[in-house]
């Protein structure tokens, strides 16, 4: 693993007041630094590596802000179970409310929906299934839900002023608003799946093969998918593409037996975004 800065020069990190991570789909090894702010800044693209990154941090006594894009589905679950796994050693503490989620993962969290997923067509089918799957996970673990037309830029500026106490909060922005920016804010605690279902019906009947957690029973089969997935020792299962050489997941024992994995989940609705 290679921390460099992004004018290509390796540096150690400073002493700074945040740390944030940034993590995304891609498959480079490279972790990138640089510093905004006086927050040390790491963007990290493939989740082979995540682990023992945010572990150093711990050892160290740093709890990072982790800001998780929303490229595609898989990469983003893969993720998201090694930072909920991360819980598992009780070294990570972040306060959460039973009300807020049910499996927490212990660091401030932000989901980010690229812009580009919902400007094109805010109401198309591959807008609405990154918001219900964003949504829904952020339920699960307790993160905040966020898009914007300046992307990461504003996520920065969310985190950083709100750090300061001189943020104005956002009122919850469950629809994405398009006059001078996009908006979409979800903050943690707000939603629930009465909200996030009402945002499914949007694309009902358009005969789209991306899942859409349109009903109570594909949300119930996802999230028991879910959960047995975040149970399954071998965390690389979701990251096949080829449903064959995951056959065996079928096999497993769980106390919520779902009628598909999660891999045969996905890989029924062929679930890809355009990058």
């Amino acid at each position: 693993m290679t921390v460099e800065r992004h004018n290509g020069i390796i540096e150690s990190p400073r002493d700074s007041k945040e740390t944030l991570i940034v993590i995304s789909g891609s498959q480079s090894l490279l972790v990138k630094y640089e510093t905004r702010h006086n927050h040390d800044v790491y963007y990290v693209n493939n989740v082979l590596i995540l682990g023992s990154l945010v572990k150093g941090f711990i050892q160290k006594q740093i709890q990072p802000i982790m800001i998780v894009i929303y490229d595609d589905l898989r990469s983003f679950l893969g993720a998201l179970k090694v930072l909920y796994n991360l819980n598992q050693t009780n070294s990570v503490q972040f306060e959460h409310t039973f009300s807020e989620c049910d499996s927490p993962i212990q660091f401030k969290t932000y989901f980010m929906i690229p812009s580009k997923l919902i400007t094109a067509d805010i109401l198309s089918s591959q807008s609405i299934s990154a918001q219900l799957f964003a949504r829904a996970l952020s339920l699960k673990h307790g993160a905040t839900v966020v898009s914007h037309t300046n992307d990461l830029d504003w996520v920065f500026e969310l985190i950083i002023n709100n750090d300061n106490n001189t943020f104005d909060l956002l009122r919850p922005k469950p629809v994405a608003e398009e006059k001078n920016n996009l908006i979409l804010y979800i903050p943690k605690g707000w939603d629930s799946w009465s909200k996030i279902s009402l945002l499914a019906k949007v694309s009902l009947g358009h005969g789209s093969s991306i899942p859409q957690l349109a009903n109570d029973k594909e949300y119930t089969d996802f999230i028991h998918a879910y959960e047995q997935y975040l149970r399954n020792d071998d965390m690389w299962m979701l990251l096949q593409e080829n449903s064959k050489s995951t056959a065996s997941a079928s096999n497993m024992k769980s106390p919520h037996k779902p009628s598909i994995t999660l891999t045969e989940y996905l890989n029924n609705y062929k679930v890809v975004h355009s990058t």
